[in-house]
């Protein structure tokens, strides 16, 4: 494992562990301009990266952002059902949000890619320097937030967000 993917992996472990109130110090958790997907059932949508990224053995150039709370690279994974890791695929995947979940109404996907001179990118630069006591510089952040969603088929649950 490389040194990035290592660091990719403990990001990802921090962005799963944060508290509400750690989160808030993150702005692009409010992001007012992204792009969304909504009023889909098992869907993915296609994001062509900025950059290549290294993630296990592989490198990708394209992201399949699922509305079942899932990010897959090397191709769509869309499932709805979740499985215990590891999976019995040749797609890398994570899973930030895996459960059956339908977005329409109020639910959805939002998702924006943030360059190295956003602001954005600068703050989570200088947040995750400070957490870690170690330089760190991303050189893209793709962002994917799941709004207002709940599993299927509880239609009245409280809005959650991921």
């Amino acid at each position: 494992m490389t040194a990035r993917s290592a660091l990719l992996f403990k990001l990802l472990s921090l962005a799963t562990a944060l508290s509400f109130s750690t989160a808030a110090q993150l702005s692009f958790i409010n992001e007012p301009v992204y792009n969304i997907l909504s009023d889909i059932d098992d869907g993915c949508v296609d994001v062509d990266l900025p950059g290549p990224l290294h993630f296990g053995c592989s490198t990708f150039n394209r992201a399949f952002l699922s509305s079942n709370g899932l990010v897959s690279f090397g191709g769509e994974f869309s499932s709805y059902y979740p499985v215990p890791f590891p999976l019995h695929t040749n797609k890398a995947i994570l899973a930030p949000y895996w459960d059956d979940i339908i977005l329409s109404q109020k639910r959805e996907l939002r998702y924006q890619i943030f360059n190295s001179t956003s602001y954005h990118t600068i703050e989570v630069n200088n947040f995750l320097t400070n957490y870690y006591e170690k330089n760190f510089a991303a050189d893209w952040i793709l962002w994917a937030y799941w709004c207002h969603v709940c599993p299927y088929p509880n239609k009245d649950c409280a809005l959650h967000n991921v």
